[in-house]
């Protein structure tokens, strides 16, 4: 990854500091080294063009050499421009009392990698057969079935994808360039030193965060009274395609209240508190949630409103998985007495 800013402190008076900053984030896709992508381009699909680098693939679903395609499924963003602007003021001059704000655009800097885990898993690069309802007995389970193994590798241009086709896709939108997730954060603070070391602070943090990542389902199943299966949107001979689109939004908005005592008369104490909303529009189970649950990796789940309703997001928008409206954390650090005439035990184990 490559970055580059520019930043300067100012000081404006003596009692007022202001922070000028600029930061430029390009993003470059992942570089699949043996050509493992795939890219799902709805048009393609509607007007039945196959790919010319795996003929038998099924309509829509193209890959890197493809007309169209960019080498890494995805092309790269140069747009990514962040500017970074605080400031410190001094109230009475005393060094006692401090003004401070800022505000700043955060570009993210490696792309999510589990999608580019997914493509090296599905056919052409490794086949897969996927049995819903299957013709055949356990005896005979690729009745009306090709059966792709022993699977060649490197695959050739005329390997067959078993059906129904399991598709991976980055988004085609937006001429397939990378939208980068990106987070504007800002901060309003006010802090006040009281005599005897204390400090209290009091703080408004909040952030808005755009183009996050979610899991769509571009080919599904919908029920309906009079036709269990909505032919409009399901794509055979696909079983599934699973769209890495960056359309998900959220916002944090916090109180943060501190307390400090700095270390003097052999004590010190710190506590935090902070009072805050996590809203976001991403699907239950998408999110960051514990290493080890069902749902962990970001992916597993979708909206159970199709894409292509009106509302969806509103219809996901809610508290985040992980909000927490209060949360206090303190700590203290005490040097305990030397105990210079206690036994030597306790004065070794304790003392200091």
């Amino acid at each position: 990854t490559y970055g580059l800013y520019f930043e300067d402190n100012y000081h404006v008076s003596q009692r007022l500091t202001v922070n000028l900053g600029l930061r430029y984030d390009p993003f470059y896709p992942w570089k699949e080294t043996k050509g493992r992508t795939e890219v799902f381009y709805p048009s393609a699909y509607y007007a039945g063009t196959p790919s010319q680098q795996f003929t038998n693939a099924p309509a829509g679903l193209l890959f890197p050499g493809d007309a169209g395609v960019p080498q890494y499924g995805l092309r790269p963003n140069f747009g990514n421009v962040s500017p970074r602007v605080g400031f410190a003021y001094d109230v009475r001059g005393d060094g006692k009392t401090s003004i401070r704000a800022g505000f700043g655009s955060f570009y993210d800097a490696i792309q999510n990698g589990i999608y580019n885990n997914r493509f090296v898993d599905v056919s052409p690069f490794s086949a897969q057969v996927n049995l819903t309802n299957p013709k055949g007995p356990f005896s005979n389970p690729y009745l009306g079935v090709a059966n792709p193994f022993p699977a060649p590798y490197p695959p050739p241009v005329s390997i067959v994808f078993p059906t129904p086709v399991l598709g991976i896709s980055y988004d085609t939108a937006n001429g397939g360039v990378y939208e980068t997730p990106v987070v504007y954060g800002y901060n309003f603070t006010v802090e006040h030193q009281f005599r005897g070391d204390w400090l209290a602070r009091a703080a408004y943090v909040g952030s808005l965060s755009r183009h996050l990542l979610e899991s769509q389902e571009l080919s599904p199943y919908v029920y309906t009274p009079s036709q269990p299966l909505d032919k409009q949107r399901y794509l055979p001979p696909y079983s599934s395609i699973s769209l890495a689109s960056q359309d998900i939004n959220s916002n944090y908005n916090s109180l943060q209240l501190t307390v400090e005592k700095r270390f003097t008369k052999n004590f010190s104490v710190l506590g935090n508190y902070t009072w805050s909303k996590s809203m976001d529009d991403l699907p239950f189970g998408q999110s960051v949630t514990t290493v080890g649950t069902a749902n962990s990796g970001g992916t597993s789940l979708v909206s159970p409103i199709p894409w292509y309703l009106p509302g969806r997001h509103q219809f996901d928008y809610g508290p985040s998985e992980f909000d927490h409206s209060s949360r206090l954390v303190t700590t203290f650090l005490l040097d305990l007495p030397k105990l210079s005439n206690a036994p030597a035990l306790l004065k070794y184990a304790a003392g200091g």
